[in-house]
């Protein structure tokens, strides 16, 4: 998954996953923090950043793994 927005700064891109981190001043911080408890509780997956990226903005990797049974 990628955008083309302004993409993820250098310094914060340990913590964009962190539940309530947020570089927005308005932001609650949960969004990430939600895909990437659902990608790894569901999928027993793994949701990571990729740099650099096709596009200007973020781009997203999730792996998920098949459930057996």
């Amino acid at each position: 998954m990628s955008d083309s927005g302004p993409g993820v700064r250098e310094e914060i891109q340990e913590m964009i996953f962190d539940t309530y981190f947020s570089d927005k001043e308005d932001g609650i911080g949960l969004g990430l923090s939600i895909a990437d408890s659902v990608v790894k509780d569901f999928y027993d997956g793994d949701l990571s950043l990729v740099t650099p990226g096709p596009l200007a903005g973020a781009t997203f990797r999730a792996r998920l793994r098949r459930r057996v049974g």
